[in-house]
């Protein structure tokens, strides 16, 4: 049959690791992986779905000009040394909840794609605004540890755009998002 994803689920990587200048074409699977030493995915690109979900980056990691096309998940992962993320670009909404870093990640010139048409807030339920909620706010609180109050906005304006989706304006919570997003553009 044909391989369905790339699977590193809970595996274990000793020595220094590259995947440099990779094309993942298929979903790449690094569930609870743990990289002992450094790992370099430096401008790789993941054409579909890539989770690191409680992945240990236990050495220095880079994502420089990392690409992910398709929905990238971070959550729960574990980084006690440097993580670089300077130029990657996310095409949507990655999941850093949970997320855990000794010092903030390099957050320099991320890139969203189109925020726009990759950003659009349908209506969902309750529980998935809120998981997108959440990620908006593990975001900026990234942001906010790099101290890129610029990025730390935006991420502060998709998070009350979902919470506007929660609580309709038929409420005081969603009245007061709606007037804060029309009279400030969210700060801006």
């Amino acid at each position: 049959g044909k391989t369905q994803a790339i699977d590193f689920n809970e595996a274990t990587f000793r020595r220094d690791t590259y995947f440099r200048n990779t094309k993942f074409y298929i979903k790449a699977n690094f569930t609870d992986t743990r990289f002992h030493e450094s790992v370099n995915f430096t401008e790789a690109i993941f054409n579909n779905k890539v989770d690191f979900q409680e992945a240990s980056f236990l050495g220095f990691t880079q994502f420089r000009n990392t690409i992910f096309e398709d929905e990238a998940r971070f959550e729960a992962i574990s980084a006690p040394r440097g993580f670089d993320l300077t130029k990657a670009t996310f095409k949507t909404l990655p999941d850093f909840v949970q997320a855990h870093f000794a010092e903030a990640p390099r957050l320099d010139g991320v890139q969203h794609g189109d925020r726009k048409k990759n950003w659009q807030i349908p209506q969902k339920s309750d529980d998935e605004l809120r998981t997108l909620t959440a990620r908006f706010r593990a975001l900026k609180r990234l942001a906010l540890q790099n101290q890129d109050y610029e990025l730390e906005r935006l991420y502060f304006q998709g998070e009350l755009s979902a919470m506007n989706k929660i609580y309709p304006r038929e409420s005081w919570h969603g009245w007061m998002n709606w007037l804060y997003e029309k009279l400030s553009d969210f700060g801006r």
